[in-house]
C-alpha cells in the first residue's frame, strides 16, 4: 500500500504545484470551495476521501489503477463502485463477506449500510479503499498518465 501523504506530495512535487494552486485548481474541478488549509490538513492527516484524491491525481498527472496481484491485470480505479463491483463479482465475494473481512483487519464494526456506502464511493478514504482493494487480492497504484502500458513500473 501506497502512503497518502507522501504519495500525494510526490505527485505535487512532480507537477510542481504548491498547495494554494492545487487548491485552486481543485476546487474548480469539484466545484467546492475548499481552503488551501483544508486540503493540506486534508493531505497532512491522510484524510483524503477516494474521490478527491482522485482529482488530485488528474490535476497532477497522474491516474489510479488496480492491480490485480494474480494475473497482474490492471483495471481502472474509478468510477469506483463500477470497479469495485466488477472485482467482487470476479473474485465471487458478497458485500457481506467484504464487510466481514474489513470489520476483521480494521478493528472497527462497519455496518451494512456502511460499506455499501464505501463501495458506491461514497465517503471510502484511500487507505479504506486500499483495504478493500488488499482483501481482493489487488493494489491500488498511481501511474503517470499515459504510461501504464509501456511497461513502466507504478509511480506510486
Amino acid at each position: 500500500m501506497f502512503d497518502v501523504k507522501h504519495t500525494t506530495k510526490g505527485m505535487m512535487g512532480s507537477a510542481n504545484l504548491r498547495t494554494r494552486e492545487l487548491t485552486e485548481r481543485f476546487n474548480m474541478v469539484a466545484d467546492s470551495n475548499y481552503s488551501a488549509q483544508a486540503i493540506d490538513y486534508k493531505i497532512k492527516n491522510r484524510k483524503l476521501k477516494a474521490v478527491d484524491f482522485a482529482i488530485i491525481c488528474d490535476i497532477c498527472g497522474f491516474e489510479m489503477w488496480y492491480r490485480d496481484r494474480a494475473t497482474d491485470a490492471l483495471l481502472m480505479a474509478l468510477p469506483i463502485e463500477k470497479q469495485l463491483k466488477f472485482i467482487m463479482a470476479a473474485k465471487k465475494m458478497t458485500q457481506e463477506e467484504l464487510r466481514q473481512i474489513v470489520t476483521e483487519r480494521t478493528g472497527k464494526n462497519i455496518s451494512r449500510s456502511s460499506i455499501s456506502a464505501k463501495i458506491t464511493g461514497e465517503n471510502v478514504t484511500v487507505m479504506e479503499l486500499q483495504v478493500m482493494a488488499d482483501i481482493l487480492g489487488c493494489d491500488l497504484k498511481v501511474y503517470q498518465r499515459g504510461t501504464k502500458n509501456d511497461g513502466i513500473e507504478a509511480i506510486f
